[in-house]
């Protein structure tokens, strides 16, 4: 078996906002130090099915810049059950496509929760939970970008 495979998840889908600077400029920047890493991005599936052009095209101009495979996967109810086995089977999948250990930096609590998911089922996957961040914040931005009602909001928030 050779070295292991980086991966890079997200849950909040690939927009052209701070994940620029805080995601795109970190994995240009590992590539030039030799360490290679691909990019899930897992979008809320109604902004998916709005943005799938421009998360094609997005895609292709990140995957330019970084080097690594790039995809952006619709993603049902991130927030339950069938969210969690779906992230999961795509994580357990990822790993089982090119048959070599697989770490995954995971950005934020869903896809750090996916991923020690994943991990638990297969021993050939390790994860790195990226924990920087306004939660509350990026979860509120989240939210109306989802269409999440502003009691729904509050209920998760208390």
């Amino acid at each position: 078996m050779s070295g292991p495979r980086f991966l890079f998840l997200m849950t909040e889908g690939l927009d052209a906002t701070v994940i620029d600077s805080q995601v795109v400029d970190g994995l240009v920047a590992v590539r030039h130090e030799g360490v290679g890493f691909d990019l899930l991005a897992l979008a809320d599936v109604r902004l998916w099915l709005r943005q799938r052009r421009y998360y094609r095209d997005r895609s292709a101009k990140v995957a330019a810049r970084t080097g690594g495979a790039v995809r952006v996967v619709p993603m049902p109810r991130k927030r339950d059950a069938v969210g969690a086995l779906g992230a999961t089977a795509l994580l357990l999948a990822e790993r089982l496509r090119r048959g070599e250990r697989l770490v995954v930096h995971a950005r934020g609590d869903y896809a750090a929760y996916f991923a020690s998911l994943a991990a638990r089922r297969d021993r050939g996957i390790r994860y790195v939970f990226d924990c920087r961040g306004d939660c509350p914040a990026e979860f509120l931005l989240e939210a109306r970008q989802t269409g999440l009602s502003e009691r729904e909001t509050q209920r998760v928030l208390r």
